[in-house]
């Protein structure tokens, strides 16, 4: 395991075009959490360090169930660099998210009609507190919703992965870009 913090590293477990994202644990409180740390080369690029602290600010300004918990963020230390063999690059910005068990909506399979239209109308009620803010996610599709099951902390769907969001004209601009 790898020490962030608080936190302990487990292993990656998702790579996508900006960031990995690491199962891990908060480990005074023993809570399961998920660590997405933008990749090495992406930590060079301003517009993408610029993103991901607006996903960062843009999610802590939203408190709604259907919206993924940020617990904390940060950049890598160069101890963690050490600890990784340079798979966790110093200075690479992360974000510490809630820990959802059932992966993304891609997998997911509603047992019933029922099951499928409460899914659909806790996602829009989610994107709907989001647009009250004045936050236009941009990005809606499978693999950025998340399925926290029962044996997560908060099941439930997420909203997640506001990395592009953008202020909707004459919102709030949470996204601060």
């Amino acid at each position: 395991m790898i020490r962030l913090g608080p936190f302990d590293l487990v292993a990656p477990v998702a790579s996508g075009g900006m960031a990995d994202v690491w199962q891990g644990l908060h480990r005074g409180q023993r809570v399961p959490v998920a660590v997405k740390v933008v990749h090495a080369v992406r930590a060079r690029e301003p517009r993408y360090v610029s993103f991901f602290r607006g996903e960062v600010r843009t999610v802590a300004g939203l408190d709604h169930p259907n919206v993924v918990l940020v617990f904390d963020h940060g950049e890598i230390p160069s101890e963690v660099t050490r600890a990784s063999a340079g798979r966790l690059v110093e200075g690479s910005p992360y974000l510490v998210m809630e820990w959802a068990s059932g992966g993304t909506l891609s997998r997911w399979r509603p047992p019933s009609w029922r099951e499928l239209s409460d899914a659909l109308l806790a996602l829009l009620d989610a994107l709907a507190h989001a647009h009250a803010r004045g936050v236009v996610h941009r990005d809606l599709k499978p693999g950025n919703v998340l399925v926290c099951t029962d044996e997560d902390v908060r099941p439930g769907l997420k909203l997640a992965d506001f990395g592009i969001a953008r202020p909707r004209e004459g919102g709030a601009n949470l996204a601060g870009t």
